[in-house]
């Protein structure tokens, strides 16, 4: 499974590279294995960016928040915070049948920022 983000100008923002198998829990065998990939990258891309900042829980103790949310932050609070008031873009995806990735525009950066992931 390959995920780009590119600019319209072409720059590389974001890239995402992992075997497919591990992001469904369907034998390889199982004859609706096509129809869920098909449904996983549809899902993927019609999902794409509707997600906001804006939508970003308060932050939590590290513990707290993931019991909440099965979340973990990576980054620190005070960046944090800053992004749930940017309200910016949100590209989240599975990274695994059972984990996730939330992805954001870092401008300093100019690429793509792995802001929290989740699992259960």
């Amino acid at each position: 499974m390959q995920i780009d983000i590119n600019s319209p100008e072409g720059k590389n923002l974001y890239n995402y590279r992992a075997k497919f198998k591990p992001h469904i829990a369907v034998h390889w065998e199982d004859p609706g294995l096509p129809e869920d990939a098909r449904k996983l990258v549809d899902r993927i891309i019609s999902d794409g960016f509707k997600q906001s900042t804006s939508n970003l829980p308060v932050y939590l103790a590290k513990e707290e928040f993931y019991e909440q949310y099965s979340n973990e932050i990576q980054i620190n609070k005070d960046y944090y915070e800053k992004l749930r008031m940017s309200k910016r873009p949100i590209f989240p995806y599975l990274t695994q049948y059972e984990e996730w990735n939330y992805v954001v525009y870092d401008q300093k950066a100019g690429k793509g920022l792995v802001f929290m992931t989740g699992g259960l």
